[in-house]
């Protein structure tokens, strides 16, 4: 199950990268990395990215048939 994500400013995931990933690794802890306040990246497991882009493949498959499918109505 995914946790919570910490959010952590850029100047300490520099400082603790080791730390981070230790925890990232053995935890499935996520983290949202800020500059000057703002998130700029998230942080995950690599199983959990996989799963991501997987389903967004899967997702702009779908859409890429469904256009197919209608072809030139939806112009």
């Amino acid at each position: 199950m995914a946790s919570q994500p910490v959010s952590i400013p850029a100047t300490q995931v520099h400082r603790r990268f080791g730390e981070l990933i230790r925890r990232i690794f053995t935890q499935n802890e996520h983290f949202v990395v800020e500059k000057d306040g703002l998130p700029i990246a998230a942080i995950i497991p690599m199983d959990e990215y996989r799963a991501f882009i997987a389903a967004r493949e899967e997702r702009l498959r779908r859409f890429e048939e469904l256009a197919r499918q209608l072809g030139p109505e939806i112009s």
